[in-house]
């Protein structure tokens, strides 16, 4: 069963680079299992997290559901962070690794049962375990059916918002 209508998540607003840190470092601490970091293009979002997670294992870009499994097996129980992966949530495989990769237990199982003879091929296991935890930094987030919202109800979506005041003390920091 669909939503009759694509739902922008609401998730918790932050103002400020400072609380935005805060949460990354609470992310990084381990207190948090699933970060969804929301906002406008531009804001430094990925440079934060960046700053803060520097051991984390990258997914960016044009990265199909296949792929993100490989990546997860070779970076199994590192920091995983998704950025900029548009339209992961439309993609039915993605949304069923995510909902494994997110789950709320210590310790996952990820798993990719189609036939693959490149996962044979790479001696990658169609079922693997691992600690890893998860940041999605994205524009923005659509809970399009129940699937979606099993994945972000996993973690805590963030929803970056400074002010333009904000924005500019932060580029100021950049030159001093």
């Amino acid at each position: 069963m669909r939503h009759k209508n694509t739902q922008k998540s609401s998730g918790f607003a932050v103002h400020s680079y400072s609380q935005l840190v805060r949460f990354v470092e609470a992310f990084s601490d381990g207190h948090l299992n699933l970060l969804i970091l929301l906002g406008q293009p531009g804001l430094a979002k990925s440079q934060t997290v960046k700053r803060v997670l520097r051991d984390a294992s990258w997914i960016e870009g044009n990265a199909s559901p296949f792929g993100v499994y490989v990546s997860l097996w070779e970076n199994r129980d590192q920091a995983v962070v998704i950025d900029e992966v548009d339209n992961l949530y439309s993609d039915r495989n993605a949304v069923r690794l995510l909902k494994c990769l997110c789950q709320t237990d210590p310790v996952k199982r990820v798993t990719w049962q189609t036939a693959s003879a490149t996962l044979d091929k790479l001696g990658i296991p169609r079922s693997f375990e691992t600690r890893s935890r998860t940041v999605i930094i994205a524009n923005e987030w659509r809970t399009l059916d129940r699937n979606v919202a099993a994945v972000q109800d996993r973690g805590h979506v963030i929803r970056f918002e400074p002010t333009a005041a904000e924005v500019h003390r932060q580029v100021r920091r950049w030159f001093d």
